[in-house]
């Protein structure tokens, strides 16, 4: 990705689609945050057909083993305006696939985030993962908590808590 910004920024245009062209041929789908940045570099850059050509690739074959990695691929079609390939991609159930004691909170955070935008039905089933194992930041579910099956919980009062004590 530096070299092909970097041939951007200089103004070589023949450069930039010869290499874009290599890339989108090359890339391995085992570096699935690479292909989010390449994605995101053609869409950028207008690279329409190239980016298409990623895409069909990515959403067959990309790794999804890495929350950062798939997160930044969501990211990348999602700003190249692809729902299709999003829908498809979701249906090789990421959330299945990633493993989350490998990312930081944030990161998973941010995966949770990006499912949710795009509206994918399992992203309160990462969540509640992500909760048990302890590897969402915490300011999520609070002030009411979560239930013990790590879903969360209903909004109450302390007024209805001692309510339910005297009865």
């Amino acid at each position: 990705m530096d070299v092909l910004e970097a041939l951007h920024f200089a103004g070589e245009t023949a450069a930039v689609m010869s290499f874009a062209r290599r890339c989108v041929a090359d890339i391995s789908m085992e570096d699935t945050y690479g292909v989010g940045a390449l994605v995101g570099f053609l869409t950028r850059q207008g690279m329409t057909d190239f980016r298409a050509t990623l895409i069909e690739r990515a959403v067959e074959a990309a790794d999804l083993d890495h929350v950062q990695s798939v997160t930044r691929l969501l990211e990348a079609l999602v700003e190249a305006d692809d729902g299709d390939a999003v829908a498809r991609l979701l249906r090789r159930d990421p959330v299945g696939c990633v493993d989350l004691r490998r990312a930081s909170a944030d990161h998973n955070q941010r995966l949770l985030d990006v499912l949710r935008k795009v509206g994918c039905p399992q992203a309160e089933e990462l969540a509640r993962r992500a909760r048990a194992v302890g590897c969402l930041p915490g300011e999520e579910y609070l002030p009411h908590g979560l239930n013990p099956d790590g879903t969360r919980a209903a909004p109450w009062t302390w007024a209805e808590l001692v309510a339910q004590d005297e009865c």
